[in-house]
């Protein structure tokens, strides 16, 4: 479940470092071709040597970073906007008028969604005549009288919460998985992580995938005026049907400085990022240095050794690095 759908242009840089065997400086040449709204330059190590270790550093630019809650078992109620979440039903469901052969032939807005979905909970998760209900995308299922349903939490803390899914998941045991698996889930209140666009885009085309590492930087000034500049790094923890790169509310909570006290819709639209965020991704380093289940603690461990392993000192050091090599 993504809070905006809002189209955000930014701009793509791939960058390809070089570290060799006996530890050379990264080193880099520009090269550029428009793609659609945003670009992208290829550097490479024009004196590549036998033995060199080369990877792609993908650079994201985005004007806002909005916020996801995806995975947290507080994110949506099955009672929609009368139960307690953090976000609302219209960012994980969709809903269709049909005709009579079943055929769309209009989208339900938001502010006429939430009666529809009183009528498919009510009939017990079969679409209202009239109207077809999509929601396995974001929601995780259960299965009833051999039909696949809402998953919703029967007992504890998050009783009558459906639980939504990530792409990414911990790989936990059975065990360990909790109902409706959503222990499994990358909880967006603990792990940083980015939500990038589903299907062909600039960010899929360079390699990028589930997993895979990131730093992001964000740069504003503070209510004083004072410049701020903070680091997270970060995993790409799912794909959706977003137009922009999207936070967790980890990751966009620790950029602004704040914890993660989100109780409400409300709370949750607060920790969107308003001022420009710039992401370094590492295409193809999902399995680098391993670490499951997911935490913030071991996602900073992998990101220090990675860029160690780059040939960089500093998250300063690599934002520099590629900002240098797109000039």
């Amino acid at each position: 479940m993504k809070t905006a759908r809002t189209l955000i242009a930014f701009g793509i840089i791939f960058c390809l470092s070089a570290q060799s065997s006996i530890g050379a400086e990264p080193s880099c040449v520009v090269a550029s071709e428009a793609l659609g709204s945003g670009s992208f330059g290829v550097l490479t190590d024009p004196k590549k040597a036998a033995g060199d270790v080369f990877r792609k550093i993908l650079r994201v630019e985005s004007p806002r970073f909005h916020v996801t809650t995806d995975g947290a078992p507080d994110s949506v109620s099955q009672f929609g906007h009368k139960g307690k979440q953090i976000n609302t039903l219209c960012n994980s469901v969709q809903a269709y008028q049909v005709n009579e052969a079943g055929d769309r032939i209009a989208k339900v807005e938001c502010t006429a969604l939430l009666p529809v979905w009183d009528q498919f909970r009510d009939l017990g998760w079969v679409d209202p005549p009239g109207y077809e209900i999509v929601w396995q995308s974001a929601l995780i299922s259960r299965t009833i009288n051999d039909r696949e349903v809402p998953c919703v939490l029967t007992s504890g803390e998050y009783k009558d919460n459906i639980a939504t899914r990530t792409k990414l998941n911990n790989n936990l045991g059975e065990e360990l998985r909790g109902e409706c698996g959503i222990n499994d889930q990358v909880n967006p209140r603990v792990v940083p992580g980015i939500t990038i666009q589903a299907g062909s885009n600039f960010i899929r085309a360079s390699g990028v995938q589930l997993g895979d590492l990131a730093i992001v930087r964000y740069d504003r000034l503070d209510e004083k005026g004072v410049r701020k500049i903070s680091y997270e790094p970060a995993l790409i923890v799912d794909s959706g049907s977003v137009q922009s790169v999207m936070g967790t509310l980890k990751l966009n909570a620790t950029l602004l400085g704040v914890p993660v006290d989100v109780k409400s819709i409300k709370d949750s639209f607060k920790l969107s990022l308003k001022h420009p965020v710039t992401a370094l991704i590492i295409p193809g380093s999902r399995g680098y240095a391993l670490k499951r289940p997911f935490s913030e603690e071991n996602i900073s461990d992998r990101w220090q050794r990675i860029i160690t392993d780059l040939g960089f000192s500093s998250n300063e050091e690599i934002f520099n690095f590629a900002e240098n090599c797109s000039k």
